[in-house]
């Protein structure tokens, strides 16, 4: 009778433990592939909502250049003939200009005001800033309720107006008004006030951060022009 002899050797394939450990390495480089994948995609995203927002913030900015660089020299007869003036600061600028943002204003001319406020609510980035604007017909102001000065610019009456939001959100707005001393001597200056200053600055400049360490925007509207017209 002949007996069948099996000789122990090495088998061929994986044993449990060798299966386990290549699972948990794969199960790693997966989470890791994964894990970069999702910051591409969340960083891609960030980035086209920068964009898209830097894109309407230029919108908005031409909108202010247009407006700002229309300014209309009127005169107030019923003070003499003195001219309205620009007056600003860093936070606001008030002006009379010849053209509306406001659509279906079939009044002709209109009162123009800015206004930049900070945000009621906190953000994770800090107290963001709001740009705000008002205009108003010069065809129902009374002329008579502006300031009685030298170069009259802001209505002392003021009505109830309603300011609309330019730019809910960001992280710097700022006016700046250039000022000329001489031919060669020009100054970035935070306030205008015709009173004491020209009836116009030579230019406005608007700068607006977006988003914290973001390049900022910027605008500069020359208003050379508006010293010409008020001497004529």
């Amino acid at each position: 009778m002949k007996t069948k002899v099996f000789k122990e050797g090495r088998q061929d394939g994986f044993t449990l433990l060798e299966l386990l450990i290549s699972l948990t390495i794969l199960s790693v480089i997966v989470v890791i592939v994964f894990s970069g994948f999702r910051l591409g995609i969340r960083a891609w995203e960030k980035g086209e909502q920068d964009l898209e927002v830097r894109q309407q913030y230029r919108i908005v900015l031409n909108l202010l250049r247009r407006q700002i660089a229309s300014i209309w020299v009127q005169k107030n007869i019923a003070l003499s003939d003195r001219i309205y003036g620009l007056r600003g600061d860093a936070d606001t600028m008030a002006f009379v200009s010849q053209v509306h943002l406001i659509p279906d204003n079939d009044y002709g001319n209109v009162f123009v005001e800015y206004q930049i406020k900070s945000s009621s609510v906190d953000s994770m980035e800090g107290r963001q800033k709001q740009l705000m604007f008002s205009e108003r017909p010069m065809t129902f102001i009374n002329p008579a309720d502006f300031s009685v000065g030298n170069n009259p610019g802001i209505p002392l009456k003021k009505e109830p107006t309603d300011f609309f939001v330019l730019i809910p959100k960001a992280d710097r707005i700022e006016f700046a008004y250039l000022k000329s001393y001489s031919e060669d001597k020009f100054v970035w200056q935070d306030t205008w006030n015709p009173d004491e200053d020209d009836l116009f600055p030579r230019a406005v400049r608007i700068t607006l951060v977006p988003v914290r360490q973001t390049p900022p925007l910027s605008a500069i509207i020359r208003l050379d022009s508006r010293e010409e017209k008020q001497k004529s």
